[in-house]
């Protein structure tokens, strides 16, 4: 599943089908979409399942959305992601994410860059109400670097990050 953590091995019964199309209209660019659908509870959570049911009737789905552009001094990369966890005791999780990247190179050897991202979780309900499911997050990244040499880069950085009350 694309949730699990340690690729190649299989913690359940279920499979996962994955699949991912893009496009290079131009050298400069690229775009694609992707998406996953499949089991992600591992064996042993069979406790907290209803009866008859098993991690296969608990599926992943994730679909996403990326972008490359490349010109000249200048590059951009961007990615967005919808992410669902169909669970047998909450309902369905879900979490949407992006980001956005660019660098701009100039001299020799120095370089700008900026990143922006933020995540933000869908809402469920439980004996306590109805809240997000964890906080949302957003962050904010600039910095600027010197590549000394091919193996020292010297880079100074501001990050700022902001997390949100879950919000009921």
């Amino acid at each position: 599943a694309p949730g699990w953590a340690s690729p190649g091995e299989d913690a359940n019964r279920g499979a996962s089908v994955l699949g991912r199309i893009g496009l290079a209209p131009i050298p400069e660019l690229r775009v694609g979409v992707s998406g996953a659908h499949g089991a992600y509870l591992p064996r042993g959570f069979e406790a907290l399942m209803p009866k008859g049911k098993d991690e296969r009737d608990y599926p992943q789905d994730l679909l996403m959305a990326d972008l490359d552009m490349e010109r000249g001094p200048f590059e951009l990369h961007a990615e967005a992601a919808n992410n669902d966890w169909k669970t047998p005791t909450v309902g369905t999780l879900n979490v949407k994410t992006g980001y956005a990247e660019a660098r701009w190179t100039f001299g020799a050897g120095w370089w700008l860059a900026s990143r922006a991202e933020t995540m933000r979780f869908g809402k469920v309900t439980g004996t306590a109400g109805t809240f997000t499911w964890d906080e949302n997050i957003d962050r904010r990244e600039t910095g600027a670097g010197y590549r000394v040499s091919r193996g020292v880069l010297a880079k100074a950085v501001w990050q700022h990050k902001v997390v949100h009350e879950r919000q009921i």
